[in-house]
């Protein structure tokens, strides 16, 4: 039986820099996950949010890893920008590209930086966080709506109105 095409069943797409900062409703925006480059005490691009320790931005930026040496992906990691990342990741109409060339058919997008946020705390924050990624993803997915699934976040801190 010939394969036409796959499906990719574990897939990320990388969320733009300013979305929680220009997404958010006005009263949860000073709390807006960032990207910054080179924050105090760090080498690189990182997201900051809170008071938690950074998280870097560019750790899925690259294909071949394990081709490359501990220094090489050291590097990667310290120079890379997140502006570099692959059109595919944050474009779908590039995303679309992308899979042509792969053959694969249609794919199931998680989220990247965006699975650390389902240990906020604060539950009010937490859906206000998850409401913006939501809405990006679908609108991303929305221009092939059959081969682009994302997987949205639900904050289950109350589950009735997650439900």
């Amino acid at each position: 039986m010939a394969v036409e095409g796959y499906i990719s069943s574990d897939s990320h797409v990388l969320e733009p820099a300013p979305l929680w900062v220009e997404q958010m409703e006005k009263t949860y925006r000073d709390q807006a996950p960032h990207v910054v480059h080179n924050p105090p005490g760090y080498e690189g691009d990182y997201w900051i949010f809170g008071q938690r320790k950074p998280v870097t931005a560019v750790q899925g930026f690259f294909a071949g890893a394990s081709r490359q040496s501990y220094d090489e992906i050291t590097d990667h990691l310290r120079q890379a920008r997140y502006e570099q990342r692959l059109p595919g990741s944050y474009d779908p109409a590039a995303r679309l590209q992308d899979m042509a060339l792969d053959g694969t058919v249609a794919e199931v997008l998680y989220p990247t930086y965006p699975l650390g946020l389902m240990t906020v705390m604060d539950a009010p924050l937490q859906r206000e966080l998850f409401r913006v990624y939501n809405n990006w993803l679908a609108q991303y997915c929305a221009y092939a709506p059959t081969r682009l699934l994302g997987l949205g976040l639900l904050s289950v801190w109350d589950v009735a109105l997650a439900v």
